[in-house]
């Protein structure tokens, strides 16, 4: 066979074909993004990284020689030639909550399609949680590090997206891997079967995996693939998004022999802003979510659980945790809520049942005045089924499960 080139590579474009079948797997919750620095632009700026402003703030700070070209080269390689660690974590983190830096339009873009429920991060800042958290509050976020206790996910269960940080997160203990010596050591350390939270390789194991902005060398990129499919098969449908590949022939004839695909056109942000605007052709923004979740705010907690549970079974989710937003119009937002809605779920407790003067009172009393809504109440504890539900099916907080179960036949047009 031929040594791979970047120019032969290329010959090979990612097709129609290609992105309905990926989007088709993204839909069976099939695929999780693996997102590295590449994605990390200003905002929509392309021409502005966090990489390239940590390089130059780290230059100048530790006086590193290289001349003007020296801020262009890895974070990795610069990081690596600092002998006091301490003050170099000082200094990433004061960039980093001085800098203002917004969620990269890549990482929005990634939280905005709702067939992803979990992520991977290999830069140690948190922009990946803060875009996954802002789009979908019920997000959660699993943190690896050298000094603190392994997080896992339940068992086959991701109520919620889940942002899992395999390189850690700047903080004050400075529990991050900056070098390329400290991602060994991370690397190490997952490979070790008492240091690997199991239930999220096990995951990683069974789905494909969506390397986006990864630019880390080929060497270090085998590894990355190899401890992330420790318990799987390298030869899966995976996909690289990073033209920075090309530059190392050996390592695409490496990812080729494995059943990857490659895109090479850019870093990955082009390759997001694609997927993004398929997505969205095929799920409008604009199209009425198909459950309301009617709670009093002390029960926010399970309306967000409730919520995370019926996302994932592939039900379109309402409640005003996620969508009011300061100077939108209260009642109008509310009211076009629920006439869309195929699904009212009020969630009964004796917070939301206290006083006739809860917005969620308000909510109920639009609902009941509905005739062509379905009403599925949730019951928290021993209150009462208000009269206006009287003659709905409610189910207790112990059949969660079946209460979604439930408010999914409804809206595919079950009996």
């Amino acid at each position: 066979m031929d040594p791979v080139t970047a120019a032969s590579a290329t010959e090979r474009p990612f097709d129609d074909d290609d992105w309905a079948l990926l989007i088709a797997d993204i839909e069976q919750r099939n695929v999780v993004p693996v997102v590295g620095s590449g994605l990390l632009i200003r905002g929509a700026d392309r021409d502005h990284s966090l990489a390239g402003d940590l390089n130059r703030e780290l230059v100048q700070r530790f006086h590193l020689d290289g001349g003007p070209a020296y801020p262009d080269r890895a974070l990795l390689e610069i990081c690596s030639r600092i002998q006091d660690r301490r003050k170099m974590c000082d200094a990433i983190r004061k960039l980093l909550q001085t800098s203002d830096w917004p969620v990269p339009e890549p990482l929005a873009q990634l939280a905005g399609i709702a067939g992803f429920d979990f992520y991977v991060s290999t830069t140690f800042d948190s922009l990946l949680f803060r875009a996954v958290k802002e789009a979908r509050t019920a997000a959660e976020v699993r943190i690896y590090g050298l000094k603190r206790p392994v997080e896992d996910v339940a068992a086959d269960e991701l109520p919620a997206p889940v942002v899992f940080q395999m390189f850690g997160r700047m903080d004050g203990t400075g529990d991050c891997a900056l070098s390329e010596e400290e991602i060994l050591q991370f690397i190490q350390n997952l490979l070790r079967d008492d240091h690997r939270p199991e239930h999220i390789f096990d995951l990683l194991a069974r789905r494909n995996l969506l390397f986006l902005g990864c630019d880390f060398p080929g060497w270090l990129g085998r590894l990355l693939r190899r401890v992330l499919k420790v318990s799987g098969d390298l030869r899966d449908s995976g996909l690289f998004a990073d033209r920075g590949c090309a530059n190392d022939p050996g390592y695409l004839l490496f990812l080729e022999r494995q059943g990857a695909k490659l895109w090479l056109q850019d870093n990955g942000v082009d390759f997001v802003a694609e997927l993004y605007r398929r997505w969205r052709a095929k799920h409008p923004a604009n199209e009425p979510a198909s459950v309301f979740i009617s709670y009093a705010r002390e029960d926010v907690d399970l309306a967000v659980k409730l919520s995370g549970l019926l996302e994932k079974s592939g039900v379109r989710v309402w409640f005003d945790h996620d969508h009011l937003r300061s100077g939108e119009v209260w009642n109008d937002k509310i009211l076009e809520a629920i006439q869309g809605c195929a699904v009212f779920i009020p969630v009964i407790s004796r917070h939301s049942t206290r006083t006739e003067l809860r917005f969620c009172r308000q909510e109920w009393e639009l609902a009941t005045n509905m005739a062509v809504k379905r009403i599925c109440p949730l019951l928290t504890d021993f209150t009462p089924l208000p009269q206006a539900f009287g003659a709905s099916h409610a189910r207790p907080l112990g059949e969660l499960d079946n209460l979604v179960r439930d408010v999914k036949q409804f809206v595919e047009g079950g009996a």
